[in-house]
């Protein structure tokens, strides 16, 4: 139902999406009253990023006769990696030119444990014990997403056996039994709203043929309806705010983009979000350097949400590449010596 294409276009919408709700978040679009209903409905980002991933990765473990601790070591590996060549990248930076050191932000205590933990990616699960530390804020999304990785596989193997009652079991302990018992502190480790989100989409993954079926004949109105009429479930939620909602409106930013693609040939707009999608992981690790930690002045030099905006974005997308492209780099050379070393060991043995 949505291609690879589709999928990297529509992760491109939502790292724009993202740009524009950080950049605006702490300034509120500089007193723009639409700039702000704007911003708090552009924090769809993570969810429909959420979505896009859970989708994808069924996807990817429908196609794959792995285990479970390969498949999920795997995808695991292909997120972890990457932030930490930019974890490493970014503490030298900040460090040695002074822009953001270690003490802001770790603070005095355990500074070299929180860097670990940091690093590997534990962060949100070791806030209770060691209060609230990053060298970045936003990379609390690394943690959700090795947690949801976990979880993939059982999660898959249990709507593969029972179906629509899998989908309504994970809704009822996401959305009425964690809200209810779990504190607050333990549903910043689990994030259950997400959680649902991710478990929709591949719901949706797995059973793609009977959605094709149901929006063959009128897909734009059929969509519509079926979302319109999904919305009530939001008033048995513990409560109905606005993020509660974003898994719903995620599935029909998608359904949309997919009916507006088939209809319509937008080739500039296409390429332009599959652009900022291929290079949206690197981006989304590193633009809060530009706009909060390294370079605010220069990101709201202009005093106009349109420049900053598009300065921010550029920037954004500049940056992202050529961290995309060292981190292959490196990743590429670390392969490289592997190899040398395996021959030179394969050699030494005959």
């Amino acid at each position: 139902m949505i291609s690879k294409e589709q999928t990297i276009e529509l992760k491109g919408v939502s790292v724009i999406l993202l740009l524009i709700h950080h950049y605006f978040y702490v300034y509120r679009g500089y007193g723009n009253i639409i700039m702000d209903y704007i911003v708090d409905y552009s924090k769809i980002c993570v969810t429909l990023f959420v979505v896009l991933s859970g989708y994808g990765l069924y996807k990817t473990y429908k196609n794959q006769n792995f285990g479970y601790f390969k498949f999920t070591f795997n995808r695991i590996k292909k997120i972890i990696i990457p932030f930490q060549i930019v974890f490493i990248l970014f503490v030298l930076l900040g460090t040695v030119f002074n822009l953001r050191t270690l003490e802001q932000a770790y603070g005095l205590n355990n500074v070299f444990l929180k860097m670990l933990i940091e690093f590997l990616g534990l962060r949100n699960f070791f806030i209770p014990l060691l209060g609230s530390f990053a060298y970045n804020e936003t990379w609390w999304f690394i943690p959700m997403l090795l947690w949801f990785y976990i979880l993939f596989v059982p999660l898959a193997k249990m709507m593969e056996k029972h179906g629509l009652m899998a989908i309504l079991t994970i809704w009822i302990i996401c959305k009425l039994v964690i809200p209810r018992t779990i504190p607050q502190v333990i549903l910043n480790m689990i994030y259950p709203d997400y959680l649902f989100a991710f478990a929709i989409a591949i719901f949706l993954s797995m059973y793609e043929d009977n959605i094709k079926d149901f929006i063959k004949e009128k897909r734009l109105s059929n969509i519509i309806i079926l979302f319109l009429a999904s919305i009530p479930i939001l008033f048995f939620t513990q409560s109905a705010t606005l993020s509660s909602s974003f898994w719903i409106l995620s599935l029909l930013i998608v359904f949309i983009y997919i009916a507006i693609d088939e209809k319509y040939n937008l080739r500039f707009v296409k390429e332009v979000l599959f652009q900022f999608g291929k290079y949206s992981y690197q981006i989304y690790l590193t633009h809060t350097f530009i706009y909060y930690y390294f370079f605010t002045e220069f990101s709201y030099y202009f005093n106009s949400t349109i420049l900053v905006l598009l300065q921010g974005i550029i920037v954004s997308f500049a940056l992202g590449f050529l961290v995309n492209k060292i981190t292959k780099a490196i990743i590429n050379l670390i392969n490289k010596i592997k190899t040398i070393k395996l021959e030179s060991r394969k050699a030494n043995c005959s």
